[in-house]
This record gives structure tokens, C-alpha cells and sequence, in this order.
């Protein structure tokens, strides 16, 4: 009687046990032997492509996480902004006789009563020199503060008999301010235009002068 011949399982390397499988699995009957191949190459220790398929990979965390930055040590800094209106009134304006470089103050303001920063206009008449005596010169004045510095905007106007704002001048930048600091123009309108009656700017000889401020610094 003929012996069937089986082959070797101990000759069989793992990628060898592979084919032999796949090859088993094509025709469509697969050998007890084979099947004996495959299972000795699985009890051995031999990789299998169902271990390899089942292996996981921490995977990395969301990239808005991965890439968010963290600090020890950190600070808010919050932009303060104040805005506030003043007016002043000069009256019997064309009796003023300071000679140029002389100058009128208003009364101090502040944007409110526990504001600690203290403000003033300061005008003069006949202009603040030589090149301005045709002109009456304006500034806001920083009387006290209680911070090293602040900077503002302002703007100018003149009220005139139907209280309209007219002749208007603003700052084109906000200023850095310390105190007894003042900004302003030193060409802010001609005497003559002013004191012109058919210009409607001193209504019973009233200047009234409207000054809007915006200023601003930084609390940490």
C-alpha cells in the first residue's frame, strides 16, 4: 500500500507557512496538512497578518491642541478710553488786553469726579508769538496726573450765536501728554474773522469755546 508523503512542518519558514496557506485558500480545498503547517508556524511565535492588523498607534491630539502654546507666567493689559466735553465761555471778549504772548486759563475739568487727571484750556488772544500775533492761540493743558503719561486727542470749536459748532480744528494724532504738558494751535483763527460781528463768533461779545477730549492708557 502507497504512503502519502506529508510535507516537513519543522522545514517551513514563517513567509513559506504564508504561501502555502494562500496557495490552499486559491483552490478552494485546503490539506490537513496545511492547515497542520499553519498551525505549528502560529504556535511558534511566527507574525500572522491578523496580529499585524490589530496593533494600534497612540494617535497624536487635535492639532488646535498640539499646537496651543502654554506659559508660566502671563498678564492682561486693558486699553483704558476716555472721552469727555468741556466748554468755555470768555465774556466781554474784545476787552481783553493781554499783549501777545499773555494768556487766559479756564477753570480746571476732568472727565468726572473721581477722575484723577485735571485739565485746563489755555488761550491767547493775540497769539502765542511773533508769527501767530494775528491769531488767537488754543491748548489743552494737562494740569495733574496721577500716571506717568497719557495720550489724547482733541478737537476745537467755536459756538456761535445759534450754538453750532463752527471753525472746527482736531488733532491729528493722539499726543503723548505728562503733566503741565499742553498740545494745541498756535494758529487757531485769525483775530480779525473773530471779532468780525457779521461772522455771528462773539454774540454779546461771548467766546465760547467747545473742547472734546479723548484719552487713553494702559492698565496691567
Amino acid at each position: 500500500m502507497a504512503l502519502a508523503r506529508l510535507p516537513v512542518v519543522s522545514e517551513c519558514s514563517p513567509q513559506q507557512t504564508a504561501r502555502v496557506s494562500v496557495a490552499a485558500g486559491s483552490s478552494g480545498s485546503v490539506s490537513a496538512a496545511a492547515s497542520a503547517a499553519a498551525a505549528a508556524a502560529v504556535v511558534a511565535g511566527a507574525p500572522s497578518s491578523s496580529t499585524m492588523s490589530v496593533s494600534r498607534v497612540p494617535s497624536p491630539p487635535p492639532s488646535s491642541e498640539a499646537n496651543t502654546p502654554v506659559a508660566e507666567n502671563w498678564c492682561y493689559t486693558q486699553v483704558k478710553v476716555v472721552k469727555f466735553s468741556y466748554m468755555w465761555t470768555i465774556n466781554n471778549f474784545s476787552f481783553c488786553r493781554e499783549e501777545m504772548g499773555e494768556v487766559l486759563k479756564s477753570s480746571t475739568f476732568s472727565a468726572g469726579v473721581n477722575d484723577k487727571l485735571k485739565w485746563c484750556l489755555r488761550v491767547n488772544p493775540k497769539g502765542l508769538d511773533e508769527e501767530s500775533k494775528d491769531y488767537l492761540s488754543l491748548y489743552l493743558l494737562l494740569v495733574s496726573c496721577n500716571k506717568t503719561e497719557v495720550r489724547a486727542k482733541f478737537k476745537f470749536s467755536i459756538l456761535n450765536a445759534k450754538r453750532e459748532e463752527t471753525k472746527a480744528m482736531e488733532s491729528q494724532r493722539a499726543y503723548r501728554f505728562v503733566q503741565g504738558k499742553d498740545w494745541g494751535f498756535k494758529k487757531f483763527i485769525r483775530r480779525d474773522f473773530l471779532l468780525d460781528e457779521a461772522n455771528g463768533l462773539l454774540p454779546d461779545d461771548k467766546l465760547t469755546i467747545f473742547c472734546e477730549v479723548i484719552y487713553f492708557f494702559e492698565n496691567i
